[in-house]
């Protein structure tokens, strides 16, 4: 009986190899990267350009030390596309242990445009849907058709159709470094390692919730003042009243500007809120305040240790 039962695990093993080699072949991976990929359930994918060993042994020693089983996969210029790497992920979240987290390593670029190109085109760019390093799309992004305040059929950016309809089997999420470089990868590793050595997980900050209202009339983009604080007051009275709310209004604080992120005054209390602690960050305005801050959160250099969440209304 013993003996039957072994030949039988040997068999689904050798089953399963065969598999996890038609597979690289077909999704242009190596069988290493195959087998790590495909028993992993957090997949890390980025360019051998920004690869270091330097970050990546860092990192591989965080996550690790989590507890996650970590696969790593190098895309190649010319050779992958968003199409690809989404059958990739799709097929290693489905087969073998299931994906938990995705993380991309590398900005996505879109390719400027050429004087007879659309309008649309000419205000965002060309969608690039292969890995161009050359052009800075170290990990093309996936598009959907929207309609924005310019055009109808606009074509934006995300990542989250690469794990669209994967829920069958775990909860899996995704995100991005948009780097540009190795050193920009570095400091955000860096930043990683010092958030889980210092993390106070009983700190009165998991208790506090920042609510960033940008409360004013912009006729540039047609934001309605009344209306954001009528949906800002709305949302907080649903939160807790064992929740500290830390409230910044643009009308209070710069009631001359029309833009949240073009006054210091904004983003000098913006920043001394977060280096203060708070556990989530509510932002309502328009999609330009949301880019602006999100981007003056995630690259600012003088930070502190708390990395709360960012949510926009």
């Amino acid at each position: 009986m013993k003996f039957k039962i072994k030949i039988e695990v040997d068999m689904k093993k050798k089953a399963m190899n065969a598999v996890l080699i038609v597979l690289s072949v077909l999704l242009n991976i190596s069988n290493l990267s195959a087998a790590s990929i495909y028993n992993a359930d957090y997949l890390v994918i980025t360019h051998p350009q920004l690869e270091e060993s330097s970050w990546k042994n860092k990192l591989l020693s965080i996550l690790e030390g989590r507890g996650f089983s970590v696969g790593w996969l190098l895309l190649e210029d010319g050779t992958h596309s968003n199409t690809d790497i989404k059958s990739i992920i799709q097929d290693a979240y489905s087969i073998g242990t299931p994906l938990r987290f995705v993380l991309l390593i590398g900005n996505g670029k879109n390719l400027l445009p050429a004087p007879g190109d659309s309008p649309v085109h000419q205000r965002r760019g060309v969608p690039n849907s292969i890995v161009d390093s050359e052009n800075g799309n170290f990990i093309p992004y996936c598009y959907e058709i929207m309609e924005t305040w310019y055009y109808e059929d606009t074509p934006v950016p995300f990542d989250d159709p690469f794990i669209s309809g994967l829920n069958f089997r775990v909860p899996v999420s995704i995100g991005r470094i948009p780097a540009e470089n190795s050193q920009e990868v570095s400091i955000w590793v860096d930043k990683l390692h010092d958030y889980y050595a210092n993390i106070n997980l009983k700190g009165d900050w998991r208790e506090k919730e920042l609510f960033v209202s940008g409360d004013v009339d912009n006729p540039w983009n047609d934001c309605v003042g009344w209306k954001v604080k009528a949906m800002t007051d709305t949302i907080k009275q649903v939160v807790s009243d064992k929740i500290t709310k830390v409230c910044l209004n643009k009308s209070e604080i710069d009631p001359a500007g029309t833009c949240i992120y073009e006054s210091e005054d904004c983003w000098s209390a913006f920043e001394d809120a977060i280096n203060d602690g708070v556990f989530l960050i509510n932002i309502f305005s328009t999609g330009a305040t949301w880019d602006n801050l999100g981007f003056f959160y995630h690259h600012k250099s003088n930070f502190n240790l708390v990395l709360p969440t960012l949510v926009w209304n």
